[in-house]
């Protein structure tokens, strides 16, 4: 190998969450009930949308800013779960319940970076000159400085910044194969 230099290629998909709530259900004797509310007389129903699909009509969702926020939806829906005793179980519970965690993510990112002799390139740029350099400050951490980010709406603009990125990589040769990429 006459070229002992190596490049690594990253690349990184952000997901920023804009929300995240919770419901807890619980199905007893093929009946539906709300376990956040604690009324355990009130029926919920299944209904079904075209656009939302299936869902439990009336069902509450709380929202979880913190993992502390779920656990406390855990403990209060099982406290509400129905419970009964028989010879082998005093806290016997002939039901099933269902928590659902809901995320809506508001903007997936996703960059392209190389790192080829200790310094590091920007692959969606398409400047194999432009040195960038890793900075941090307290509230954010590490970051590369100037590192282009795209917004991706589906798979396959993940794929096109992966293709992109792949053509603008080193691209050397060595002994056993002719278009090495060395990363």
């Amino acid at each position: 190998n006459k070229d002992s230099s190596r490049s690594h290629s990253i690349m990184t998909v952000y997901v920023e969450s804009q929300a995240v709530r919770a419901s807890y259900l619980e199905i007893y004797n093929e009946a539906i009930y709300d376990l956040l509310t604690g009324d355990t007389q009130q029926q919920l129903q299944v209904r079904w949308e075209p656009r939302r699909g299936f869902y439990v009509q009336n069902l509450r969702t709380v929202e979880c800013d913190r993992l502390e926020d779920a656990l406390a939806i855990v403990s209060e829906g099982t406290r509400n779960r129905r419970v009964g005793s028989h010879e082998l179980n005093k806290d016997s519970s002939r039901s099933h319940s269902i928590m659902t965690v809901y995320v809506e993510s508001q903007a997936v990112r996703a960059s392209y970076l190389e790192i080829y002799n200790e310094a590091i390139y920007d692959l969606l740029t398409g400047d194999t000159q432009q040195q960038l350099q890793v900075r941090w400050e307290p509230r954010r951490g590490f970051y590369v400085q100037n590192l282009r980010t795209v917004e991706c709406d589906r798979l396959e603009d993940a794929l096109a910044i992966v293709s992109e990125g792949t053509r603008n990589r080193r691209v050397g040769s060595h002994e056993l194969n002719k278009d090495s990429s060395r990363s």
